[in-house]
């Protein structure tokens, strides 16, 4: 169950390689981080960034976003699963807690954000 009072969360995804699209991020980043809006990025993202000057990547409002797989999609073994009655991988659940974070914060998922936003949507 998300919480209510948390801000509204977009994921921004850009295409590598393409310094245009960085800066129209860099840009819009700062937009959404000044009106207390989260905003989640990717690694590779995260790493560009931290370069920037005006951009302040230790804000609780950017998040990394490192989606994690559930156990058992794309697989098959939610058909066999539900062709035999059982759930193994019904509930999502890795038995991780999530806290692989360096400050602690949860790495954001595919729960998360309330808007996915990409530049340069060619196949990423």
């Amino acid at each position: 169950v998300k919480n209510l009072a948390s801000p509204p969360a977009v994921l921004i995804l850009v295409k590598r390689g393409e310094e245009e699209l960085f800066q129209i991020a860099i840009e819009t980043i700062g937009r959404l981080l000044e009106i207390g809006v989260q905003v989640l990025v990717d690694s590779a993202l995260m790493g560009e960034l931290e370069a920037c000057e005006n951009i302040d990547v230790e804000s609780d409002l950017i998040r990394l976003f490192d989606p994690k797989p559930v156990p058992g999609f794309g697989s098959g073994e939610q058909l066999l699963d539900s062709a035999d009655g059982s759930s193994s991988a019904a509930n999502g659940s890795d038995g991780s807690d999530g806290s692989d974070s360096k400050d602690g914060q949860n790495p954001a998922d595919l729960s998360d954000p309330d808007l996915i936003v990409t530049l340069g949507g060619d196949g990423l």
